[in-house]
């Protein structure tokens, strides 16, 4: 017999009863997403899931029109590296 463990049925409680399993997925798909800040590779790994499988994912969640995150990469910061005179005196 399916032994269930205590976290499990209490989670289980807190789920509304007309929530499909379909829709369970695709909520953790995106907390999971935001969890590694867009990054795919790293999400898919989390979930245990291959790449490809993720990517479908993520284009099902793109045909409902659902926002889902993006890569936030350190390129993506924007840096000021304006010239100004002032930095040229400070130089020397």
């Amino acid at each position: 017999m399916l032994q269930i463990s205590r976290e499990l049925k209490e989670w289980m409680q807190t789920v509304p009863p007309n929530v499909s399993l379909y829709q369970l997925s695709l909520a953790y798909v995106i907390e999971a997403l935001i969890l590694h800040r867009g990054n795919r590779t790293h999400t898919a790994r989390y979930l245990k899931i291959p790449l490809r499988t993720l990517r479908c994912k993520i284009d099902e969640l793109k045909a409902l029109r659902v926002d889902v995150p993006e890569y936030e990469t350190q390129s993506s910061l924007r840096l000021d590296y304006s010239y100004t005179a002032e930095n040229d005196e400070k130089m020397g």
